[in-house]
């Protein structure tokens, strides 16, 4: 029930209301937690098998640290050599003036 309530129904609860979703840092921390959450539902299923009981030690972090960082840093990589904008769209220009 813990994996359900921090993989789906927190962050569904929490980005239901539209001025959640505006704000770029909330965002950022409901997908932190949403990474994190996926991470610890992985670890607690895998590890056990693997390794014969579960802890969360230095290692465990530090590859979750690394993991993090090596999709942010592709993610932002590819975010900078990609347009955000539509090309040759027709409504283009009529978008613009929509403050929306």
């Amino acid at each position: 029930w813990t994996m359900f309530l921090m993989n789906f129904l927190l962050p569904l609860l929490i980005l239901v209301a539209r001025d959640a979703k505006r704000n770029p840092r909330f965002v950022t921390g409901v997908g932190f937690l949403i990474f994190f959450s996926h991470w610890l539902d992985v670890n607690v299923l895998v590890q056990p098998g693997a390794v014969g009981e579960w802890h969360l030690g230095l290692l465990e972090l530090g590859m979750f640290a690394t993991g993090l960082g090596a999709f942010t840093y592709l993610t932002l990589t590819r975010l900078t050599k990609a347009p955000l904008t539509v090309v040759n769209h027709p409504y283009l220009a009529e978008s613009v003036h929509h403050q929306f």
